[in-house]
């Protein structure tokens, strides 16, 4: 049998024009410790379009901080929420 790692994951906002990552209306960080943990990504998302953000993603966390390679998908658009 293979050993399975487990990580805890954080969902995270990051402005792509800032690279900032979310912690609320009016506040951002360069620390994705200090960022806000969405738990689900349909909340970061509702978040995204509440905060009109040109250009954001959604960021995967391990707990311990380490961003996890991003698959190569779009990223947000706010036609994606009209």
């Amino acid at each position: 049998m293979g050993t399975q790692n487990s990580y805890r994951m954080r969902i995270l906002l990051r402005n792509l024009e800032t690279n900032l990552y979310f912690v609320r209306s009016d506040e951002w960080t360069l620390d994705p410790a200090r960022a806000l943990n969405f738990d689900h990504v349909d909340r970061a998302a509702e978040a995204y379009t509440k905060e009109g953000i040109a250009y954001a993603e959604i960021v995967l966390v391990a707990e311990n901080c380490i961003e996890l390679p991003r698959p190569s998908i779009p990223s947000l658009s706010q036609s994606a929420f009209q």
